[in-house]
């Protein structure tokens, strides 16, 4: 990957992974043609974004009985139905029996209830190595995640495995595993899972999780937790192993009802059109293989630089993601995008400006990037500012165009959060709720453990009455 590349989106990502395991604690930021006739439209840079009003107070997830966490909390994501967020924390006061290590909880966003998931079935105890990556159905129910832990299942080796715990019958279940019931040989990674838990998607460069599978590179492969088959996702155009390898994915990566999986991929023949040995954005229609290229240019052909982190929304209509290609939209300097499934469109979503919210921010953000997306369109997504440097967190409303600040500092809604917050998060089908990782100390009052925690914000339904855009 390009120095310059890593630069500017601030962390280095690693396609292929052959090796036993990442040195410390490694956290993941984290993963046919289209018709000739693609609506091209770019978002008018002359939508204001959301007047930085008065709005619902953040609230952090604290450890049992209140207490601040003692390490970092971190890696948030959110159910799609907004019941219940999920994140990793090796903070040892969070529940009793904590060990020092990176382990999964899961938060009811309702009953503020606390669950650590990484657990061994019957006796609870905590995964004894590092989890690095989670996700979580969109009903909440189910959690699969990715650990080197030895002892969640009999026979786990120095390999990452990726496991699904049904919360409903208490079971937890070793997925990256071959026909056989065999361990993958080598790691399984950055899991995401559909609606109701059914379809778990990941990606590994293991070689006996599909027979002939002998091109040493990380790929997309599907678990059915119904029937127990795995398939693989990325065969090139001609039903053959990919040339190159996918990216991480993110846990916003299947749609609710599992048909529609995204992933960025370096490889050259998976549609006619891509083959530049970059990173580009693909969407696979599950119920019948077809692969198109979604970081498409105007003229066909695949962008002209990497494009990475695709989600799509539970509804399986949009697909938000980032890009440095200059070729997909004319005139366009934001590298946030929008497509719609629907209609084949895509949209540029221009960075937020200062001065169009009230009272003005202190400077307009550079860019942004790490998007979450609603079923209405509605992009979360992490912004950098000039002043101050720390990564925020903003909603963009797909109907009216305009931004909201989430990361409002509590000296006043103009006011910005004063650490990095972002980069990975959730937002409800709704839209009405967002979680997001945060170090600022002023988003809720008494932060004081100068470590990382995880904030969420509920947005009454009455704020929402406007979203229309005609507010």
């Amino acid at each position: 990957m390009a120095a310059a590349w890593r630069a500017r989106w601030g962390f280095c990502r690693r396609i292929a992974f052959a090796a036993p395991r990442p040195t410390g604690w490694e956290w993941t930021m984290s993963h046919s043609c289209r018709n000739p006739a693609l609506v091209l439209a770019a978002v008018a840079s002359v939508c204001a974004p959301e007047p930085a009003a008065a709005q619902a107070a953040l609230e952090r997830i604290m450890g049992a009985g209140g207490v601040q966490a003692d390490d970092a909390v971190r890696g948030s994501y959110l159910a799609s139905n907004g019941s219940a967020a999920i994140f990793l924390s090796k903070a040892g006061n969070l529940l009793p029996g904590g060990n020092g290590v990176a382990n999964v909880y899961r938060f009811d966003l309702d009953s503020h209830e606390l669950t650590r998931v990484s657990v061994v079935p019957g006796t609870g105890a905590p995964a004894s190595d590092v989890c690095t990556s989670a996700g979580i159905s969109g009903d909440g129910q189910v959690v699969v995640f990715a650990s080197y832990a030895s002892n969640l299942v009999t026979g786990n080796t120095q390999w990452s495995a990726v496991y699904r715990h049904d919360l409903a019958s208490g079971t937890l279940t070793r997925i990256s595993e071959d026909s056989m019931g065999n361990q993958a040989n080598a790691s399984a990674q950055t899991p995401a899972t559909s609606g109701d838990g059914r379809y778990t998607v990941f990606i590994s460069a293991a070689s006996n999780l599909m027979p002939g599978d002998n091109n040493s590179m990380s790929d997309l492969f599907l678990h059915d937790a119904q029937t127990g088959e795995i398939r693989m996702l990325d065969f090139n155009r001609f039903g053959q192993f990919p040339d190159g390898a996918v990216d991480w994915l993110t846990p916003q990566a299947i749609s609710w009802d599992g048909r529609y999986v995204v992933f960025a991929s370096a490889a050259n023949d998976l549609t006619p059109t891509s083959g530049n040995g970059l990173l580009q954005v693909y969407l696979v229609d599950v119920s019948n293989m077809t692969r198109t290229l979604i970081s498409q240019a105007a003229n066909g052909g695949p962008g002209d630089a990497h494009s990475t982190d695709p989600v799509i929304s539970p509804n399986g209509r949009y697909i938000a993601f980032n890009t440095l290609a200059t070729n997909l939209l004319p005139g366009t300097t934001s590298h946030l995008y929008r497509y719609d499934r629907l209609s084949a469109s895509l949209v540029n979503i221009p960075a937020p400006v200062a001065g169009d919210f009230t009272p003005p921010l202190a400077s307009s953000a550079t860019w942004c990037e790490g998007p979450r997306v609603s079923d209405a369109g509605d992009v979360l997504a992490t912004c950098r500012f000039a002043t101050p440097a720390a990564l925020q967190m903003l909603v963009w409303n797909a109907a009216s165009a305009r931004w909201r600040l989430v990361t409002q500092g509590l000296e006043g809604p103009s006011s910005f959060g004063n650490g990095r917050s972002g980069l990975l998060g959730g937002i409800s089908a709704d839209g009405r709720r967002v979680v997001l990782d945060t170090l600022a100390t002023n988003l809720v009052a008494g932060d004081t453990n100068n470590v990382s925690d995880v904030v969420f914000q509920v947005t009454a339904p009455a704020d929402l009455i406007f979203r229309d855009g005609f507010d």
